[in-house]
Parts: C-alpha cells; sequence; structure tokens
C-alpha cells in the first residue's frame, strides 16, 4: 500500500509545483499586458490620477467579469472621464489583466 502511495503522493507534489509555477508565468505576462495597456491613464501602481478624474483601477470593487467587460466596451461616466474600448486585446488579454488586477488588490490587502 505504501508503494503506491508514495508514487501518488509524488506526483501530487508536482502537479501542484507546475500550476504555481504556472500561475507565476501568467500573472507576469498579465502584468506586462497591464503596464502596456493601462499604467499610461492608471498608472504603474494601478492608483489612478485623482486631479483627472481617472480612477484607482486596482482599488475597484468590480468583479471580475464586470472589468473584462470594461476594458473591452469602455465605459461612459458622467462623473468621470470615459475610458475607451481596449479593442486591440484578445478577451483572453482582458481577463488576464482583470485577474492581475483582482490578484495585486488580494496582495495589497494583506500587507
Amino acid at each position: 500500500m505504501l508503494r503506491l502511495t508514495l508514487p501518488v503522493i509524488f506526483m501530487l507534489v508536482i502537479g501542484n509545483l507546475t500550476a504555481c509555477s504556472n500561475n507565476a508565468e501568467r500573472m507576469a505576462e498579465a502584468e506586462k499586458l497591464f503596464v502596456k495597456n493601462c499604467s499610461g491613464c492608471h498608472g504603474a501602481d494601478g492608483m489612478g490620477k485623482p486631479y483627472r478624474e481617472i480612477p484607482a483601477n486596482l482599488l475597484t470593487s468590480k468583479s471580475k467579469d464586470q472589468i473584462i467587460r470594461q476594458i473591452l466596451e469602455g465605459s461612459e461616466h458622467k462623473q468621470q472621464i470615459k475610458m475607451r474600448a481596449m479593442k486591440h486585446l484578445s478577451p483572453e488579454q482582458a481577463e488576464q489583466i482583470a485577474e492581475f488586477m483582482i490578484h495585486r488588490q488580494k496582495q495589497d490587502n494583506s500587507q
């Protein structure tokens, strides 16, 4: 029984390490997308530019789906500057950016 269990445990550990590595790579790619497409207006730190009424996107309370929709479709808020649609991004890239924003938010909240 022990012989069968050790290989299973080994495979679970290796699989978990691979998943962590893939997630780190995905977040690194998502950060590049964020910097390239979002930081010009929202700042590299995602804290926005209050003096220009550009919101801090890393402080958003929007859901992942709402963030993706706003990236792909833009927004027209009467109280804020209009955000243009990022039509050059694929839905997958928009999802990566949204995941990065949520990930960064969780990191910031845990500190």
